[in-house]
């Protein structure tokens, strides 16, 4: 005997709301469809919101799964069931997916099925994807427009142009609809790669000398008695964190030409802003021990705060990964800068076992026990003025000038708390193979 199955009991089925145990109950033939708003995807689970405004969770089988990438929350779906061994009903097939408002659950006055959710209509001059919260949920063409349905609140849109334009704009949505207008073509083109590249590493560059100048400061509050009454002691630190935040400013400034570049930007970016607290902590504690008379106490709290946000200041090389590979990204670097960028240290180049800033002429940060520096007799906050008679300019310079002595005496002239003097020095004759700091 073959038992009927109402179009009504079909629905419940496909919702779950029957149990599918009986026996006289047979499953839904595979022509059985349901239409809604995808609320969720995750894994191989789909998430609708159905007519009815029910939300009902649906598993994706067989050759549905191929389909199941294009299937986004906002989209609008239309979709096959089936029941599967253990009873439930299942996604088999899309007969439909598109972008654009579902079926609108219908609501009994005075009553509410489930959160209550805004809408979001947006619109866009240029072809892009459209992400809501870093979550991509639409692709519009030029001038095309969707609904979206959000929670209320502050929410993040952004869009991306396949040119690399970016567009991005906080929206508080609060009543029943938002409206966001996504026009791209008033903003820049994108930035050359060798533009781009090159601004990034001034960046790199700027990070080194914020490190250079600090590790100065750092040493001075705590191991030299009395040295941070020194009311000049902060002022190379500024300027590089001044120098920083120029450099970051400018490519913050540019459009990334591609996601790898956009990647690169976002870590530098992070890397200032571990950059800035560790800059202004060791001003901030300078300060407060000329002030207290002592680089104990509150002073010693700060630079410990300070010296927290040092190890995290290191651009990932990861992210740089695509400028590892340009010349313009090299080409704006000193050679001493490259292993800062991820890149492999210059044949030249050697452990001097001493930081230093990008002061012209350089200044000493702090000085490794038993390296090079200390060897020649170098100290932190040296600056470094001349060797052999000819004048520095730069680390690199100096390092170089290091090089070419290798294996004799030269003549170093220095800048140490604030007077000149002169000393000689012996330069090893292996200063060493390609290392760095």
């Amino acid at each position: 005997m073959t038992t009927s199955v109402s179009g009504a009991m079909l629905i419940a089925l496909a919702l779950g709301a029957l149990p599918l145990h009986s026996s006289a109950q047979q499953p839904p033939p595979p022509t059985d469809k349901i239409k809604g708003q995808v609320v969720s995807v995750t894994g191989n689970t789909v998430r609708v919101r159905l007519p009815t405004g029910t939300v009902q969770a649906y598993a994706v089988e067989g050759a549905a799964r191929s389909r199941l990438k294009d299937v986004k929350p906002g989209y609008r779906i239309e979709a096959t069931l089936e029941t599967d061994a253990s009873g439930r009903a299942v996604i088999v097939g899309f007969s439909e997916i598109s972008v654009g408002p579902g079926p609108q659950p219908s609501r009994s006055p005075g009553t509410e099925q489930g959160p209550r959710r805004s809408r979001l209509l947006v619109t866009t001059d240029l072809a892009c994807d459209v992400s809501v919260d870093f979550k991509k949920v639409a692709t519009l063409p030029a001038g095309g427009h969707t609904t979206l349905e959000v929670d209320p609140g502050e929410r993040l849109v952004s869009a991306v142009a396949p040119d690399g334009r970016a567009w991005r704009q906080k929206v508080k949505v609060s009543g029943e609809q938002a409206i966001v207008e996504i026009l791209l073509a008033k903003e820049p083109p994108p930035a050359s790669p060798a533009e781009f590249d090159s601004a990034a590493a001034s960046v790199v560059a700027a990070l080194a000398d914020v490190r250079g100048a600090g590790s100065h400061v750092a040493w001075v509050l705590e191991k030299k008695a009395f040295g941070y009454h020194d009311v000049q002691l902060t002022v190379s630190l500024q300027r590089a964190s001044t120098r920083l935040k120029r450099e970051l400013d400018k490519l913050q400034g540019l459009q990334p030409p591609d996601a790898e570049r956009r990647r690169a930007r976002e870590d530098l970016a992070r890397a200032g802003g571990e950059a800035a607290p560790f800059a202004a902590l060791l001003t901030d504690a300078a300060t407060t021990a000329q002030s207290e008379g002592t680089s104990f106490g509150k002073s010693a709290q700060l630079r410990g705060q300070a010296l927290a946000h040092l190890p995290l200041m290191p651009p990932d090389a990861g992210a740089l990964a695509v400028l590892q590979s340009s010349e313009a990204f090299r080409g704006a670097l000193s050679p001493d800068r490259w292993p800062d960028a991820g890149l492999a240290a210059d044949a030249q180049d050697f452990r001097l076992g001493a930081d230093y800033d990008g002061d012209t002429p350089p200044r000493l940060g702090a000085v490794v026990k038993g390296g090079l520096a200390e060897a020649l007799g170098l100290r932190p906050g040296d600056r470094l003025m001349a060797v052999d008679g000819r004048p520095v300019q730069s680390g690199w310079a100096f390092k170089l000038a290091l090089r070419a002595a290798a294996g004799r005496t030269v003549q170093l002239e220095l800048e140490r708390e604030g007077k000149r003097e002169t000393r000689k020095a012996s330069v090893p004759a292996n200063l060493g193979g390609s290392l760095r700091k």
